[in-house]
């Protein structure tokens, strides 16, 4: 018999449902295609490439080679402890421990509910980490109170999305911009922040709860969820789970101090890696590392460095370095916006930061690459895998009527935070 559940051998009314009192390890999520032992073969072909090109621009300028792997290496490396940490805490029933004693019965709750842990998710762990933890419980929290999905997902990846300007570490476009030395600090990040995350966070609640209500007169809507074995179980406080949940506590003060955020998260991971060895000597494996997106990204952000050198970017780059004051702004921010949705919001930061010559402007380009790519499936690597995740809880998602959504949410967005900042 499996632990917590009924096996098909039981009576109807109990198959599938969690027993109480037992304890059921959480299987941690893996991208689609993912088997029990990780494919290697595209992250050694995107690492080849990232190779192919550092050794390009090595012998093109050996020292932007230089400072161009001392930033990104320390933005990745920072990405990656940050995805040990939730990934071995995930697998041990951290987050779901902690959120089975957080069930709101009323729809106006369910919605602060995600709102406030989509916000903190993204604004602590990035917002990667928001499509992968939060999306799930925002279906099942959605289905047990019986408020229309769609609307309830949406806000989570809007939110990650436009969450994700509060802080340095809340996105790897922010971890590259304090490394230019433009901005350098938390506090002088937040001077120029405060103001557009709070509008962003804003709109991307709002316009859920204005979808929701357009959609929640649909009655199929309404009685699809009427089942109360969509409740989420209650899992149990374990020693193990305390202790992840002590090391989170005590690591988030400190990705605000000035100690670089990846040395400090990198003592709390080899912490979770100790807590778990103890705990569960098998769960540390070479699983809790994303290795294929981490070389995604590393190939990206290698190539568009490589671009930048070879001076392909100039005929973009001049017009945007002409412009002054407030035309700069508007021009950093909507290039921003634009690029992010016709490849990726990360080689488009790399490709227009040159042309960003004061921390204003910085901000600028990053709002456009961080508020912008809500229209394409691929302008952020967080859409995608929350699209994995509504796929793998049978929600379907129309990704013509997302895109004109996103199109009105980014015009709102974009709009109003770039006017905030200028």
């Amino acid at each position: 018999m499996a632990p917590g559940f009924c096996p098909p051998s039981c009576p109807s009314q109990h198959r599938g449902r969690f027993r109480p009192g037992v304890h059921r390890t959480p299987q941690r999520y893996r991208p689609a295609g993912e088997g029990r032992y990780p494919t290697v073969k595209l992250p050694l072909s995107l690492g080849a490439s990232a190779a192919l090109a550092l050794i390009w621009l090595g012998f093109l300028d050996s020292t932007a080679a230089t400072s161009f792997l001392t930033r990104v290496l320390a933005v990745l490396s920072f990405a990656s402890f940050m995805t040990i940490i939730v990934n071995i805490s995930s697998d041990a029933g951290t987050f779901e421990a902690l959120l089975s004693r957080v069930q709101p019965r009323r729809p106006a709750s369910t919605w602060l509910v995600i709102v406030l842990l989509s916000l903190f998710s993204t604004v602590f762990f990035s917002l990667d980490t928001t499509a992968v933890l939060i999306t799930p419980v925002a279906i099942l929290l959605a289905r047990n109170t019986r408020i229309p999905v769609l609307p309830a997902a949406l806000s989570v990846i809007w939110l990650a999305n436009l969450g994700s300007m509060l802080l340095p570490i809340s996105n790897l476009t922010n971890l590259l911009a304090v490394q230019t030395g433009l901005i350098s600090s938390t506090s002088e990040f937040l001077a120029y922040s405060w103001a557009p995350a709070s509008y962003l966070a804003f709109i991307a609640a709002g316009t859920p709860l204005l979808l929701a209500g357009i959609t929640t007169s649909s009655h199929h809507a309404t009685a699809r969820y009427e089942d109360s074995s969509h409740r989420v179980p209650r899992f149990p406080l374990t020693p193990e789970v305390l202790a992840h949940t002590t090391v989170i506590v005590v690591l988030l003060p400190f990705l605000l101090t000035p100690i670089p955020v990846w040395l400090s998260a990198g003592i709390a991971a080899a912490a979770s890696c100790l807590i778990a060895r103890v705990c569960r000597p098998h769960s540390v494996n070479f699983h809790i590392v994303p290795w294929g997106s981490m070389a995604f990204i590393f190939a990206l952000t290698s190539w568009a460095a490589l671009i930048h050198k070879l001076g392909l970017l100039d005929l973009l780059l001049h017009p945007l370095q002409s412009f002054d004051g407030h035309s700069q702004l508007w021009g950093l921010g909507i290039a921003g916006a634009l690029a992010a949705n016709l490849i990726n919001n990360i080689p488009a930061y790399l490709a227009l930061e040159p042309a960003a010559n004061s921390p204003s402007a910085l901000f600028a380009l990053l709002l456009g690459v961080n508020a912008g790519p809500v229209i394409s499936p691929w302008a952020s690597l967080a859409t995608l895998l929350w699209a994995d995740q509504m796929k793998r809880r049978g929600e379907t998602v129309n990704w013509l009527a997302f895109a004109a959504l996103g199109l009105v949410l980014s015009i709102l967005a974009l709009g109003g935070s770039l006017w905030l900042l200028s």
